[in-house]
């Protein structure tokens, strides 16, 4: 039975969410890939702009099972999706594609002062896939953070979900692809070499092109949830502080800028 005929609708003409239990992988694997590349209804959740948001509010809506049958539907999406580019078949759209690493990176994210925190993410295990296509797009960081750009840049998306995923790659392949733009991917391969080695992610801040605003921000929303996610780590907070002496001043400022937002992070809301 395909996935439309299992979803149901409540009177009015609203989704029954509970009907989303009965689908399995390749039900969500249909669903996805309809979704993500506009075709079929909207799903309740959508935000505009990102239609992968839906699936993310799906499964921190339900129960564990339902997350995991959604995890299952990504990775046969991802497979799908690596072949239909090689084979040029148009099955997936660019920006379908694009939603996809995004919804990748959102499932399973380790959810901030939970203990999901240091759990190995459930879709690590798609890093090669995904490392594929570095291979089919070039890197576009002129789309970036440019309302006025068409279009996305795959390859700097491709990277941000391997980062997300915490995938383990050698300090060489974020040094490599950081050299593609100091300043726009500075966020995503310095947080993907942190998580990789300690000394790795701040060696990699030797490279970052410091005179970009953009880089500031960038290292700092990424840095101060680093901080905070090792708050009961006193090693890792002070080599990180440690580093300021060899960083230019603007670098010591970011650092600093940082370890004030962990801090602000941990303390409690009464």
């Amino acid at each position: 039975m395909p996935y439309r005929e299992k979803i149901k609708f409540l009177k009015g003409g609203k989704i029954n969410r509970e009907s989303y239990k009965s689908l399995n992988f390749a039900d969500w694997a249909d669903c996805i890939r309809d979704h993500l590349n506009g075709v079929g209804y909207a799903l309740p959740d959508d935000q505009e702009g990102l239609a992968h948001s839906a699936f993310v509010a799906i499964a921190r809506g339900l129960d564990g099972e339902v997350e995991k049958a959604i995890q299952g539907g990504i990775r046969i999406c991802l497979k799908d999706a690596h072949d239909s580019f090689k084979q040029r078949n148009c099955a997936w759209s660019v920006s379908g594609l694009d939603q996809l690493l995004s919804l990748t990176n959102n499932i399973g994210y380790a959810d901030i002062g939970t203990k999901r925190e240091d759990r190995q993410h459930p879709l690590i295990g798609e890093a090669s896939t995904i490392q594929l296509f570095l291979g089919m797009f070039e890197p576009k960081p002129e789309l970036l953070f440019n309302p006025q750009a068409e279009g996305q840049d795959i390859y700097f998306r491709a990277l941000q979900t391997l980062a997300g995923i915490r995938a383990k790659l050698p300090y060489e392949f974020w040094e490599q692809n950081l050299a593609y733009a100091p300043d726009k991917y500075a966020g995503v391969c310095c947080r993907g070499a942190f998580y990789n080695s300690l000394e790795g992610g701040l060696r990699l801040f030797h490279h970052v092109d410091w005179g970009s605003e953009r880089a500031h921000g960038l290292i700092a929303d990424f840095l101060s949830y680093f901080l905070y996610n090792h708050r009961n780590n006193k090693v890792i907070t002070k080599r990180i502080l440690a580093e300021k002496s060899e960083l230019p001043e603007t670098a010591r400022n970011i650092l600093d800028l940082a370890y004030q937002q962990s801090q602000s992070m941990a303390k409690p809301i009464y």
